[in-house]
């Protein structure tokens, strides 16, 4: 990684992630209503996971298909972190996945790059980059 004309090792460092934007189909792949009564419309929730395990999660207002976040995640990375963002529907019972970005492993290329963005064949969609903690460009 090179910053401000400086190259070091990609791994391990602090890394922060910002999802800019998520959009979330107008009904589930079954056809069904994301929320009821009245098929309502969901409630946009991103949970990060890093090798398996929750880090955090961001949550915007209820009730829209198209969200964005103000907050970020701060991880610290290792050489071959699993990194799995992934877009949730939040309910009072039991939140729905909706879909999920996968990085296995998270590559320094992909770091380099700096996006996270993916999008799923139903249309949902994170909008999502990635930079040192701190620092400048990549």
């Amino acid at each position: 990684m090179c910053i401000d004309d400086r190259c070091e090792d990609a791994f391990p460092r602090f890394y922060q992630i910002e999802i800019s934007s998520v959009t979330i189909p107008q009904g589930k792949l079954d056809g069904s209503c994301w929320d009821e009564p009245s098929c309502g419309a969901p409630d946009p929730e991103i949970e990060i996971q890093l090798n398996g395990d929750t880090v955090g999660e961001l949550e915007a207002s209820d009730d829209m298909f198209t969200a964005s976040f103000a907050d970020a995640i701060e991880l610290q990375l290792i050489a071959g972190s699993r990194l799995r963002l992934q877009l949730e529907d939040e309910d009072t019972v039991r939140d729905e996945e909706v879909f999920a970005c996968n990085f296995d492993p998270l590559t320094a290329e992909r770091i380099r790059d700096g996006d996270l963005s993916c999008i799923s064949d139903s249309g949902a969609s994170i909008e999502a980059i990635i930079s040192v903690r701190g620092g400048s460009d990549l």
